[in-house]
């Protein structure tokens, strides 16, 4: 029973979630309801450890049947009970959180039933509810349109002939929720191909744009869809610059009108762009995303429930080093460490500070720190490993360094969680690191060695595939290599 799906969503519950579970099922019209409530009683009086030995077959069952011998189909069916229970006390505990949806449910029964006053004065107060509310996403415009489908529902079901606007809302609020929502995954979409390498048909999107930019006065005032109209023309065609600029500024003159969850969706299309831009070799966008990075820092956008990713926390930091903001970096790591989930804490800032030292030239204090760190994910091995390896050429450390290599390759082949391409990308890394080493050998050994039409050569590979991790750290030490040679 430890590994049920049962147990692991009431392990998901806090204690006075578990209480109320257990008042749920009192109420329940279940059969079998005194057997539920005794076991979701159990189940609480193991909170929060739940010794697995507690959890056992055996042991449940002679909760539930003392005295009777054990008989597995008794138990499964009092676990199914209770599962269908806890899947209705989920879908209460979210319902409970969200009034608008309950009065959207008693609006419909009161039309159901006719109550013309009641139905009036619920319809009313929670359009005055909605109209209160400051955010304008495509949520907004959905309940608008519900309300408004109720009114035109009760309308036709009472043969009512007085004048009544309630079709017309309808049809204009289920416009404005489609064009915003579909505005919003068209976004996410053209921004998430150039990572998963899949190909998506916008011609209904293209076509849907022409419609709002032909009826602007109509459909551009609403923030959803200006917001989210310039966005997919900015990430549909990446080399205009000035659409980045006119994007920026519709954004953060409209935030406010948005969640702080939507407004870090909306923040992570722009950036994304910046990083494609990067990526591209255009390093100007690197000071763009930093200061974006900082605003969202600033505001507590990129929090979600007072926590940092610990992966946001490395993208940063990253950032900041490469533009060579040190102290800025530091400050950064050492400031927001808390921040982040506390079984991330120390790893994480231990691997940053690795790198935030190999960045500074700081070799053996990155290579100390290096050695701290635990591969309690992969990226933490990747990252860890080819920082490792940097180091060691840094320094010349020709066995370690030999040593690693091919250990580190052997890491990537084996490991069965990394995708073809991300075993190409590091390998790739591997490969070119290690003739960069052998030529650097070489050249400190005698320049006559190596001649500069190979180095050529070689950096004109790099330049050409750039399907490898590490690649603007790998173009230094070609270039640095030439330099040897003049």
């Amino acid at each position: 029973m430890n590994d049920s799906k049962l147990i692991e969503i009431i392990k998901s519950l806090s204690e006075d979630e578990l209480k109320q579970f257990g008042h749920f099922c009192r109420f329940s019209t279940y059969h079998k309801k005194s057997l539920s409530i005794k076991f979701a009683d159990y189940l609480l009086s193991l909170y929060p450890k739940f010794n697995p030995k507690r959890l056992s077959n055996e042991v449940l069952f002679s909760k539930l049947y003392p005295n009777e011998p054990f008989k597995q189909k008794k138990l499964y069916d009092q676990v199914y009970f209770l599962m269908r229970l806890l899947e209705d006390f989920l879908a209460f505990l979210d319902f409970k959180e969200d009034t608008f949806s309950q009065n959207q449910h008693l609006i419909a029964s009161l039309r159901k039933r006719n109550h013309r006053k009641a139905f009036n004065k619920k319809t009313a107060s929670s359009q005055q509810e909605l109209d209160k509310e400051v955010e304008r996403d495509s949520n907004y415009y959905y309940k608008h349109f519900i309300l408004a489908y109720e009114s035109d529902n009760y309308f036709l079901m009472n043969n009512l002939t007085d004048r009544n606007d309630s079709i017309k809302d309808k049809a204009r609020y289920l416009d404005l929720y489609y064009f915003s929502s579909k505005l919003r995954d068209s976004c996410e979409m053209i921004s998430r191909q150039d990572i998963i390498n899949e190909k998506y048909d916008f011609a209904l999107t293209r076509d849907l744009i022409n419609v709002i930019e032909e009826n602007h006065e109509t459909y551009l005032p609403q923030a959803s869809i200006r917001i989210y109209l310039n966005l997919f023309k900015l990430l549909d065609n990446k080399d205009n610059e000035a659409q980045f600029e006119k994007c920026k500024s519709i954004i953060l003159e409209n935030k406010n009108l948005f969640s702080l969850k939507e407004q870090k969706s909306i923040f992570e299309l722009i950036m994304n762009y910046c990083v494609f831009q990067i990526n591209a070799g255009q390093n100007k966008y690197m000071l763009e995303l930093f200061k974006l990075y900082k605003f969202l820092l600033e505001t507590d956008i990129l929090l979600e429930s007072g926590s940092l990713s610990q992966w946001t926390y490395m993208n940063i930091s990253t950032l900041a080093q490469r533009l060579t903001k040190f102290k800025w970096a530091l400050e950064f790591l050492n400031n927001y460490k808390d921040l982040l989930p506390k079984e991330h804490q120390e790893n994480a800032h231990t691997c940053n500070m690795a790198n935030l030292h190999f960045s500074q030239g700081e070799y053996k204090e990155a290579m100390f720190l290096l050695h701290q760190v635990e591969f309690v994910d992969i990226t933490y091995a990747l990252n860890s490993k080819s920082t490792l390896l940097k180091s060691y050429y840094e320094l010349v450390e020709v066995t370690p360094f030999e040593h690693l290599a091919k250990s580190f390759n052997e890491y990537i082949r084996r490991n069965k969680l990394m995708s073809d391409n991300a075993k190409s990308v590091y390998s790739n890394s591997i490969s070119y690191t290690k003739k960069l080493f052998g030529l650097k050998l070489k050249l400190q050994a005698s320049k006559r060695s190596v001649s500069p039409e190979f180095i050529k050569s070689l950096k004109d590979r790099i330049l050409k595939d750039k399907n490898t991790a590490n690649i603007n750290w790998i173009m230094e030490k070609t270039i640095e290599l030439e330099k040897m040679l003049s």
